[in-house]
């Protein structure tokens, strides 16, 4: 087993990190996005220990992990090597005398601090807890934050989560406050169906079901065909990832189902809460009410390729949409 391989395993029964993270993002000095991920993880997991950290080093730690997950949120941050220095700054805060510079060094160096955090906690009683309630993905959560602030109209210009989960939490008594009280409460309660209305509602269920299925297993069938498209890359052989490639497409391939996550059950716990999301038109009425990137897009004029009948032709056809036997009779001529 090599180095690299060896610190892999040691992430991976860590549960630091749950995506997908190869030598190479650990051997090149790429941002790679898999990286960027762990680092946020691993910086989310070293803030969740700082409590076992002596309190004369405990400040410099807070300080150099609020930094790391700085420089690790986006691509744009972690550019000209600032993600390297972010993991080397907290490296010495862990350990001044450290003398680690490249990245896999100093990763084997932040894991095994880490591991030696765990090993306290576990001392403290504290982990049984925490494996029985693992960390979520902080990416997702920080969306999310982000997501909830907009909505809240509070200012996102701040650098950490801190002071804006402080904000949120002022202003979001005074959202639920204007809420009506039915907002949060089920539509359609369990038991007020009569079974006539249960039967029909089941009879919809299993078709909308089939039609679902349906159209999963057509979209499947086009992801599959263009990853295999993506796999005859040239730069895949070039590089030597063919192999990892195609085993993290298959991975993912077999990981994908026709089948809907939701149950009939589902109908009697919905709230006006979770309709809101769903309840605006997403490709006709007002803009203002569905904001999607795409609708920013603009291809400009397409050039007629053929196949819109002329004035002329529609004379000649009576004034009616061309048939098959006048597209065939235009084409002997």
């Amino acid at each position: 087993m090599s180095r690299t391989d060896f610190l892999l395993e040691r992430i991976s029964e860590l549960w630091v990190h749950n995506h997908e993270i190869s030598e190479r993002d650990i051997t090149s000095k790429d941002a790679t996005e898999p990286f960027l991920a762990f680092c946020t993880t691993l910086a989310a997991a070293m803030m969740h220990h700082m409590c076992y950290l002596p309190a004369e080093s405990s400040g410099k730690v807070k300080v150099a992990v609020n930094a790391l997950m700085h420089f690790a949120s986006t691509d744009r941050s972690a550019k000209d090597g600032r993600l390297d220095r972010a993991l080397q700054s907290l490296d010495k805060a862990l350990d001044p005398a450290s003398t680690a510079h490249n990245r896999l060094e100093v990763v084997e160096r932040l894991v095994a601090a880490l591991q030696s955090l765990r090993l306290l906690s576990i001392s403290a009683g504290s982990d049984k807890e925490m494996r029985a309630a693992p960390m979520p993905d902080v990416c997702e959560v920080s969306q999310h934050l982000y997501a909830i602030a907009r909505l809240l109209k509070v200012d996102t210009g701040s650098e950490h989560a801190a002071p804006l989960l402080s904000a949120v939490n002022e202003r979001l008594p005074v959202m639920l406050q204007a809420l009506p009280e039915s907002f949060l409460a089920p539509l359609l309660p369990q038991g007020s169906l009569s079974a006539d209305q249960m039967k029909t509602i089941k009879e919809l269920d299993n078709d909308l079901r089939n039609e679902y299925r349906v159209r999963r297993q057509m979209l499947i069938e086009r992801a599959k065909v263009l990853m295999q498209s993506f796999m005859r890359a040239d730069r895949l052989a070039e590089e030597g990832l063919a192999e990892e490639a195609k085993a993290l497409v298959q991975k993912y391939a077999s990981s994908l189902s026709a089948d809907p996550e939701v149950s009939l059950s589902s109908i009697f716990t919905e709230r006006q809460a979770d309709l809101v999301a769903v309840s605006s038109k997403a490709s006709s009425g007002d803009k203002s009410k569905f904001v999607a990137s795409v609708k920013q897009i603009n291809i400009g004029a397409v050039p007629n390729r053929g196949g819109v009948p002329s004035s002329r032709m529609v004379q000649q056809a009576g004034g009616r949409m061309p048939g098959k036997e006048f597209h065939k009779k235009c084409r002997l001529k």
